[in-house]
């Protein structure tokens, strides 16, 4: 179970800034939908090589385990979504308003198209 939360925490990070370091709508489509295909990839190839029939088998011959857990109520998935809610929008100001993201990307390139502002593009002219 670590390796995989290990692989699916890596995946969150650097799935993140891929999608975060797209200029614009058809970019952010094309690259969410290569991100879906490589979190639904393992999936695909177990389900491909592997089949239901033996996946029917190995689950009869498991035991049903329960785990009675005192943690776990009605509240706990509201605070994930809270959490992460809160951790994406941290990330996203970080992605535009750290000194090289895309709101001063977006700067430079509105300089550069318009040769206003206080940039460099006008002393070169």
């Amino acid at each position: 179970a670590l390796p995989r939360f290990l692989i699916g925490l890596v995946l969150l990070v650097v799935g993140t800034n891929f999608l975060t370091s797209t200029n614009n709508l058809l970019d952010l489509v094309l690259n969410s939908t290569a991100l879906s295909f490589l979190v639904e990839v393992d999936a695909m190839v177990h389900a491909s090589m592997l089949g239901q029939g033996f996946e029917r088998h190995v689950t009869d011959q498991c035991d049903v385990i329960c785990v009675l857990s005192e943690i776990r109520g009605t509240w706990q998935p509201y605070v994930l979504l809270v959490f992460s809610g809160l951790v994406t929008a941290g990330w996203m100001a970080y992605a535009y308003y750290n000194p090289n993201g895309l709101q001063a990307i977006g700067d430079g390139m509105q300089c550069l198209c318009h040769f206003e502002g206080n940039c460099w593009a006008t002393s070169l002219i």
